[in-house]
């Protein structure tokens, strides 16, 4: 059962695990420090909601906390940074892996083996421990996290909750002393969020220390002890989580002010006034599968149609057919009431993918945006404003994979934008961004669908919905 914030916060009340004092960081060849004078402490099992605006310093803590910051990035660090009263600073990989465990945003890059048994299985053979006591502790967790129907499952199969949930039981079995986890609700559909919850519970009762790290905050309701909110590298708020759920104390801090419920949009209407629409779709990545089936849809001009529904049930598979990246089995796609060729479709197409670091080619912001700009927008003076737009232009010279997760994010989608095309379709754009940006990407599809154009949004964001959806399609 969940600690009360008030016993988490209260000094002494637990054992202190994790001490932060003055801590600071400078990446090399970075203008200014990403942390600043950071003081935190963290207890033996308690649950840390750990957010802020974009750029705040969130990524870079969870670097220092796992020694990426210092062993993959590089930097100056300062200050004290202790763990079980031993100090991590300096420390290797190898070392701070014996108590600290990370899931990263993307937990394919977490995988080794084809299925969540036998990467749960090398990972213990990699530890030395025979395979009757690795398959004992399999059992275990897998029931824990309820893994067992899904153990020998392909991993690319998985949704993307089930993915994380297998990399968990991994982690688990190492006997972590402290777990970070990176957005972790960025792409999952609520079934799955309440799963993640679910499971961290159930990790915080094996004493584990968790530090949450995400701008979406409903989730984790007081299941969390506490809240730290970082600004400008520095804590600018440290207490319990109802204080946050005060729309104009989340605004000043600038967090997200989360809508609680969310309206019913309607169906858009069937072909008339449609720029994109599809009859009879059919489609499956095996022979004996059918993914989409007799799909029929339409996506009004000047019109954002949110397209949601669980995770795995198609929904990236429309996006890509509706582009023509995938050829269906059966069907048509139809552009102005056209039946219209895979090659016309992806020339009238712009996408922003789920992982942004995968779009991003070039050695600058602004050589991103130049190689994909529109004839309109190659302008010098057209490029400075779009960065403006996006409050990007303090990083116009930076390499883009140096940027945060939502720096990236913001990059992709003005990329996207930046096009100039008819149909404009993006895969949870809203992950990753905080109150400020997530207004940004409001006002920019608002703008961007005055054209003779479609917007098409994957979403498991509630908040993106009601500021900007016109319809919802459900899958």
């Amino acid at each position: 059962m969940a600690k009360s914030a008030e016993l988490s916060c209260s000094t002494g009340a637990i054992l202190t695990l994790l001490e932060i004092k003055d801590l600071a960081f400078t990446y090399h060849l970075a203008p200014k420090p990403a942390l600043a004078g950071l003081e935190l402490s963290v207890g033996s099992g308690e649950m840390v909601y750990l957010t802020g605006p974009s750029g705040s310093g969130k990524s870079t803590l969870l670097r220092l906390l796992n020694g990426l910051a210092w062993c993959q990035f590089g930097g100056t660090v300062t200050g004290t940074l202790t763990l079980s009263g031993q100090s991590l600073i300096g420390l290797g990989l190898r070392d701070i892996a014996k108590k600290v465990r990370t899931l990263f945003q993307e937990p394919d890059s977490q995988f080794f083996a084809l299925t969540p048994r036998d990467d749960f299985l090398l990972t213990m053979e990699c530890q030395a421990l025979d395979k009757p006591k690795a398959l004992e502790l399999y059992d275990f967790w897998a029931d824990k996290f309820s893994m067992t129907a899904l153990g020998r499952q392909p991993v690319h199969l998985l949704s993307s909750g089930e993915k994380q949930k297998a990399v968990l039981m991994s982690l688990m079995a190492l006997s972590p002393t402290l777990l970070l986890l990176d957005e972790p609700t960025a792409n999952l559909d609520q079934q799955a969020v309440e799963e993640l919850a679910r499971c961290l519970t159930e990790i915080n009762s094996q004493g584990v220390a968790v530090i949450v790290s995400d701008h979406r905050r409903a989730w984790l309701g007081q299941k969390a002890d506490k809240a730290a909110v970082l600004k400008e590298g520095r804590l600018a708020f440290l207490g319990p989580m109802a204080a946050l759920d005060q729309p104009e104390t989340a605004v000043k801090l600038g967090l997200r002010a989360e809508s609680k419920t969310s309206e019913e949009l309607l169906i858009p209407p069937p072909q008339a006034g449609s720029l994109v629409s599809t009859a009879g779709l059919c489609f499956g990545y095996s022979k004996t599968e059918q993914l989409i089936d007799n799909l029929s849809l339409s996506l009004p001009r000047h019109r954002v149609t949110a397209l949601t529904g669980p995770n795995g049930s198609g929904k990236t598979t429309v996006m890509r057919l509706l582009a023509g990246l995938l050829k269906p089995r059966a069907g048509t796609v139809s552009f102005r009431q056209k039946p219209t060729s895979a090659r016309k479709r992806l020339a009238q197409s712009s996408l922003a993918l789920q992982n942004a670091e995968h779009q991003l080619v070039m050695s600058s912001v602004a050589a991103e945006l130049k190689a994909v700009a529109s004839p309109s927008q190659k302008k010098n003076r057209a490029i400075t404003s779009v960065l403006e737009d996006w409050g990007l232009s303090g990083l116009k010279e930076r390499h883009p994979q140096s940027l945060s997760g939502g720096e990236r994010q913001r990059l992709v989608l003005a990329c996207a934008m930046a096009r100039d095309t008819a149909i404009l379709m993006l895969d949870e754009p809203s992950s990753g961004l905080d109150h400020l940006n997530l207004l940004r990407l409001t006002k920019a599809l608002k703008k961007y669908a005055l054209g003779d154009t479609t917007i098409l949004l994957i979403t498991h964001d509630s908040d993106l919905m009601r500021l900007v959806a016109d319809f919802e399609i459900k899958f």
